[in-house]
């Protein structure tokens, strides 16, 4: 692929508002095992494992090294962000400019 067409792509983790009146299960537990942690480690520990598993299917299928590359990043910041919560993480994948293009 010709350096006018290369594209580079960047994997976008996003915590996504929850609607008002939702209650996210908050807990006053004295633990890390109470609902609000455990469920922001399912949330991230699901996510990350998602997209790794992806990054292994394109490279398997042959996708673009970039693509890959963007989903393989995006696991470890997944991993350590600690304000995730079950069903407000999603991720997006965005196209970045390629080398001496501007932003």
């Amino acid at each position: 692929m010709g350096s006018s067409e290369e594209q580079i792509y960047l994997a976008v983790c996003i915590e996504t508002a929850v609607p008002e009146g939702v209650d996210r299960g908050a807990d006053d537990a004295p633990h890390n095992l109470g609902p609000p942690f455990r469920n922001a480690v399912i949330a991230r520990l699901w996510l990350s494992n998602y997209l790794a598993a992806t990054a292994d299917s394109l490279e398997l299928d042959g996708d673009h090294d970039d693509l890959v590359t963007a989903y393989r990043d995006a696991v470890a910041p997944m991993r350590k962000h600690g304000n995730a919560t079950v069903g407000s993480v999603r991720y997006e994948i965005r196209a970045k400019p390629g080398k001496g293009e501007p932003a």
